[in-house]
């Protein structure tokens, strides 16, 4: 083989392998495997709007919005603040000094336990209190409580504003949102109309080099066993 034809076999290698990973992703892959399109991909232009779950027994599904960049074999989002949260809550008057706090989750089955913090003026938790079997809890007046912060491991958590004379009512959705994190996954295939990817970090945070980040994280999380999904269409 002479050199021409070994350069040019490597350039032609490497615009097919260009064409494929930087070609733009564009509209709502679903998992294969989920009837329900519960779990997607919305990719709109260079943002993506995702809900995944994680792998094992207890699945955790996650929920993020950002814009995205693919590097190498490698999706990267750069989640930002969630948009549209399901959680929500409602509040009635009660002509009372202790308001009630009522968790419950979106098909409104109580949610024991549940950790809910008393934050200030300054955004800073000063105190805070859990919910009883019964998903209720009460909180005593104090000037200082502007705002409560309700969360619970597996649910989407809701902070709102605090006021004397009210009962509040907290509908927690399924789910963990991820905001200001970068989610990584690694790029398995690539198509038009299918995606097949592998979730390798929720949380990826890198000092120096971030490809030579990338392929450690990649090398970790092989030991792992993290499932392959494919999405579509």
């Amino acid at each position: 083989m002479t050199n021409k034809n070994y350069i040019l076999i490597v350039y032609l290698i490497l615009l097919f392998t260009n064409s494929v990973i930087s070609q733009e992703l564009q509209g709502t892959f679903y998992e294969k495997d989920n009837s329900e399109h519960s779990e997607y991909f919305h990719f709109d232009s260079s943002y993506v709007d995702f809900v995944i779950s994680s792998d094992g027994c207890l699945r955790v599904n996650f929920r993020g919005n950002g814009f995205y960049e693919i590097v190498e074999h490698y999706l990267i989002i750069k989640t930002e603040e969630i948009k549209n949260p399901e959680s929500f809550y409602e509040s009635f008057p009660n002509n009372k000094k202790v308001s009630s706090v009522n968790v419950l989750s979106l098909e409104g089955e109580t949610i024991p336990y549940v950790q809910i913090a008393f934050i200030d003026e300054e955004n800073k938790i000063i105190s805070g209190i859990f919910t009883d079997m019964d998903g209720l809890a009460s909180v005593k007046p104090d000037f200082e409580i502007k705002k409560l912060k309700v969360s619970f491991v597996g649910f989407q958590g809701l902070t709102f504003d605090f006021h004397e004379g009210m009962d509040y009512e907290v509908y927690l959705s399924d789910g963990v949102i991820l905001e200001y994190k970068d989610v990584v996954f690694k790029i398995n295939s690539m198509g038009q109309d299918e995606l097949n990817l592998t979730l390798l970090s929720i949380d990826f945070k890198y000092k120096k080099n971030l490809k030579t980040a990338l392929h450690k994280l990649e090398r970790k999380t092989a030991k792992l066993s993290q499932s392959r999904r494919s999405y579509v269409k």
